[in-house]
């Protein structure tokens, strides 16, 4: 255990980390015991690389997918649920659920218009409003 701490204390050292208690400073020590366990344990092997410690080694999982920019996904709280149409079809544009043609013209924003056209007609079903929204 005192070669893993003096590891560890260089780690700390090297990438100038501070634990305000004990209780974070063994939590870390705890990580990065295990990190660096996977880490002997593959450099034993004989493999084309080896491993090292760097600034991660003393990261949760959860921390250095924050890092990385990971968003938990939001799941709905509320659900609509919309009545259920009797019809065999349905015309939106004679039901006024359709905005007027528009021109998106050369700029390549496909994925705009259709993206706005599928938000209008949703909160017309919703509503019974029709609104048209703005692709910019």
């Amino acid at each position: 255990m005192q070669a893993i701490q003096s590891t560890f204390m260089q780690h700390i050292a090297d990438h100038g980390l501070s634990y305000g208690t004990i209780e974070e400073y063994n939590f870390r020590l705890n990580i990065f015991s295990g990190i660096d366990a996977e880490i002997q344990a593959h450099n034993q092997t004989n493999s084309t690389y080896t491993l090292g410690h760097n600034f991660l080694s003393t990261m949760t999982e959860g921390e250095k997918k924050k890092l990385l920019g990971y968003v938990a996904p939001i799941v709905p709280t509320e659900v609509t649920t919309f009545p259920t149409a009797n019809d065999a079809e349905v015309n939106w544009v004679t039901k006024g659920g359709v905005t007027p043609v528009k021109n998106q013209a050369s700029c390549g924003s496909c994925w705009a218009f259709s993206s706005t056209g599928g938000m209008e007609g949703a909160h017309f079903v919703a509503t019974g409003t029709l609104l048209s929204f703005s692709e910019q």
